[in-house]
């Protein structure tokens, strides 16, 4: 079988390139006797791409961006033929190209964030999702993969997609990647310039992800705020005690997770939630907004929050950072819901779902 892959997210080291880059891996295991054709337009550098005997790059010349719009506006070139003649075809998010009809198609749905809060997103991005249509996709897949029944169910109500054809596979979670230690927590802390107690919220300074009502919170509850991520928002977060990192590299990122009082996760809306459960891994207790997905992927493992209300933020941030009994518990909750979550199951999980794509239409 060979396999074809949109792989335009491994031209950014974040994003969808989180769930895309060690999948990739583990599914290049998953199939060792079947071929994955990568699909990366252009020459820009790529992080992520898996070294195996069964994975073949493909390159064509020209600019990412303009391959893909010229594809999903005038229908040609067919991604999928740019890679032969795959057997099946798998989208890890929805972006907009076109895909040949008689294509096996898999797509992976991560949330309905550009459905159900479009007004979060530039115009650039909102063009982008007009152009993608992300329903037409959901109905053209063969099978749709999602990372939660929460998004499961949002799929079914607002696309229409019979719910026999989702499978749900969580993704991985990534592990420490190397000890951390009093020492290098301190370092890391130092590097930045940061107190020695402080909040941290990683991700997207942008409107779902609510840093400013963490920022607000948490300078009433008297810690700082630590913004590992870059945004639109970042301005409009300036004040004492709250610093903006920007990106930071995977090996800060594990010493700033374990050298954190707390995590907290404001979000409006999520489609899985990453940061929480990397934090357990690190020995950090979260606060998180009390969403469905969040409840399905913590269980007793976070504090839970009413999503944008500052007032319960402040109280639930004030409470934790002087109870650490509470904390530790919240962890070792966490850690037992997120053990069993590794990229070798999704792998595995991924290649079943393409396996079965692929059957349907054999």
């Amino acid at each position: 079988m060979v396999v074809g892959i949109d792989g335009r997210a491994l031209q950014s080291a974040r994003g969808v390139w989180r769930y895309l880059a060690p999948t990739l891996g583990a599914l290049a295991a998953a199939l060792p006797d079947d071929e994955l054709r990568i699909l990366a337009p252009g020459t820009a550098p790529l992080t992520g791409v898996p070294v195996a005997a069964n994975v073949t790059l493909v390159r064509p010349p020209g600019a990412s961006r303009r391959f893909y719009a010229r594809s999903a506006l005038l229908r040609r070139p067919r991604i999928d033929r740019c890679l032969g003649d795959p057997d099946v075809f798998w989208l890890p998010a929805n972006h907009p190209c076109a895909i040949s009809a008689d294509v096996p198609l898999v797509l992976t749905i991560h949330d309905l964030s550009f459905d159900r809060r479009p007004q979060d997103f530039t115009r650039s991005e909102r063009l982008n999702h007009r152009i993608t249509n992300a329903r037409a996709q959901a109905r053209r897949a063969d099978r749709i993969l999602v990372t939660t029944a929460a998004v499961r169910d949002e799929v079914v109500a607002a696309y229409g997609v019979d719910a026999g054809r989702i499978d749900i596979v969580a993704p991985g979670i990534s592990r420490p990647g190397q000890p951390e230690t009093a020492a290098a927590i301190a370092a890391a802390r130092a590097r930045h310039g940061l107190p020695e107690r402080y909040v941290l919220q990683v991700g997207a300074l942008e409107p779902r992800k609510q840093p400013d009502v963490l920022a607000r919170a948490a300078t009433r509850a008297g810690i700082a705020a630590v913004f590992a991520g870059a945004g639109r928002l970042a301005p409009d977060l300036a004040g004492p005690g709250i610093h903006i990192l920007g990106h930071v590299s995977d090996e800060d990122l594990d010493l700033l997770y374990a050298g954190a009082l707390l995590l907290a996760y404001p979000s409006l809306l999520e489609g899985y939630g990453f940061p929480p459960q990397e934090a357990a891994l690190r020995g950090t207790a979260s606060v998180v907004s009390d969403l469905p997905v969040l409840r399905e992927v913590l269980g007793d493992g976070a504090r839970f929050v009413p999503p944008g209300d500052e007032d319960a933020l402040t109280a639930a941030l004030s409470d934790l950072a002087g109870n650490a009994v509470a904390r530790d518990e919240l962890v070792t909750n966490a850690q037992a819901r997120v053990a069993p979550r590794t990229w070798t199951a999704a792998g595995e999980g991924v290649a079943a779902t393409i396996r079965r794509a692929a059957q349907a239409r054999a």
